[in-house]
């Protein structure tokens, strides 16, 4: 999945600070409900095998980025140059 992110930016000039940017942007808005957010947009989910643990929140989410952060950051996906 790595690899065509890569191809399809490249293929449309889409820069690693447009990227960072798009991050950065969905990091900052990520914790915010969307508008049209209803009961069927957020639940809980019980963490097997257990389910006694509950998770209620994005734990993928850094509210605390910055794009000098984003800039620094090594690409994900291996193989790639990233810059």
């Amino acid at each position: 999945m790595g690899q065509s992110a890569e191809k399809m930016a490249k293929e449309n000039g889409i820069t690693r600070e447009e990227q960072d940017r798009i991050a950065f942007l969905s990091h900052r808005n990520g914790p915010r409900p969307p508008r049209t957010a209803g009961p069927a947009e957020m639940c809980t989910v019980l963490v097997p095998p257990r389910y006694e643990v509950a998770v209620s929140a994005d734990n993928l989410l850094r509210k605390d980025t910055s794009m000098e952060a984003l800039a620094r950051s090594r690409p994900s996906s291996t193989g790639s140059t990233g810059r």
